[in-house]
């Protein structure tokens, strides 16, 4: 019979990066917003250009906090697999 090893250590590490990442993602959206709502209050005033822009940022404002709960579920997920699989494996051995 073939064992199955799970290394319980990449699931955990897996989990603290993807929440790095998570962050890191979140700030750099934080930043880009910021620029853009900095172009349409000083650069572009008026016009179809500025009532898109000025759209995008709203909607692109939207996401904020978004990338920040998708990471922490799928840091969760990993860390709880961790915790299913040895619960799975006290009733084995």
């Amino acid at each position: 019979m073939s064992e199955l090893v799970v290394n319980d250590d990449f699931y955990v590490d897996f989990a603290d990066e993807i929440t790095s990442v998570g962050n890191n993602l979140e700030s750099y959206l934080r930043r880009y917003t910021e620029i853009l709502e900095s172009i349409c209050e000083c650069a572009i005033k008026e016009g179809d250009v500025y009532k898109n822009l000025c759209a995008f940022v709203e909607h692109a404002n939207l996401l904020h906090g978004q990338i920040d709960t998708i990471a922490a579920l799928l840091a969760s997920v990993s860390k709880s697999f961790v915790e299913e699989i040895d619960v799975a494996d006290k009733e084995l051995y």
